[in-house]
C-alpha cells in the first residue's frame, strides 16, 4: 500500500495517476478490476469508481476529479483507492492526505 498526499485548489480539475504495484514493486496489471477513489473528513466528500471517473490502462489507475467535486472543499482530508481484481480480492492500495486550499476566484 501506498502513501501519496497531494494538494489543490477547490473547484480546479485534477488527475490522480496511480501505478499499482506488487510488493516486490512490479507493475500489477488491473484490467478488469473495480477501483473506488474516496475523500473524507468524518463523511465521505467525492466519490469515483471504475467508469465514472476512474479509468484503467493495464497498471495504470487515473481518477480525474471534476471542478464540482471539490468547489465546496476546503481544508484536510484523508483518501484511499481500493482494488476489487476479478477473483473478488480486495486490496487498499493507496491511503494519504489530501490539503485543499479555497479558491479565491469563484
Amino acid at each position: 500500500m501506498a502513501e501519496q498526499n497531494y494538494s489543490m485548489v477547490s473547484g480546479d480539475s485534477k488527475q490522480l495517476i496511480v501505478t499499482i504495484v506488487d510488493d516486490d514493486g512490479a507493475p500489477v496489471d488491473v484490467t478488469g478490476a473495480s477501483v473506488i477513489y474516496m475523500i473524507a473528513d468524518r463523511e465521505v466528500r467525492v466519490t469515483k469508481t471504475t467508469g465514472d471517473g476512474v479509468a484503467i490502462d493495464e497498471s495504470t489507475v487515473t481518477v480525474t476529479l471534476d471542478p464540482a467535486d471539490t468547489a465546496a472543499l476546503a481544508g484536510l482530508y484523508g483518501h484511499e483507492m481500493q482494488v476489487t481484481d476479478v477473483a473478488g480480492h480486495v486490496y487498499t492500495v493507496l491511503t494519504g492526505q489530501v490539503g485543499i486550499a479555497k479558491d479565491a476566484i469563484a
